[in-house]
């Protein structure tokens, strides 16, 4: 497998700034790979706070163990919480895996006119 295919699909299906690595591009890649991590860590933060809320309803009893209830319980949350941040951060995620994953495109196809001019 060529080296720009390998870095694409690391780009594309692993992670952004994998395939910026594998071809040498490091300062990209590590602006990536931070940028992108640091979106994915604060859509973790906003998924587990969010459930242990409901965990935490549950367990004391306040709501009954029933999953329609607790479906609902996520529901109302959802609608109710401040979402903007975590809407940003899904947005930086998925800009910084689109130039990850284009920016191993044009090396791709740069590296194979080079090749064959």
């Amino acid at each position: 497998m060529r080296q720009t295919t390998r870095a694409l699909l690391l780009s594309a299906l692993v992670f952004p700034g994998l395939g910026q690595l594998v071809l040498q591009r490091r300062a990209i890649g590590y602006s990536l790979i931070t940028t992108a991590a640091v979106a994915a860590i604060t859509i973790f933060y906003y998924v587990i706070s969010s459930a242990l809320q409901v965990v935490g309803r549950v367990t004391s009893g306040e709501v009954p163990p029933d999953f329609f209830v607790i479906r609902k319980l996520v529901t109302e949350q959802q609608a109710a919480a401040d979402s903007s941040a975590l809407n940003v951060a899904l947005l930086v995620l998925v800009i910084s895996w689109l130039v990850g994953i284009i920016d191993a495109l044009h090396r791709s196809r740069t590296q194979s006119d080079d090749a064959s001019s």
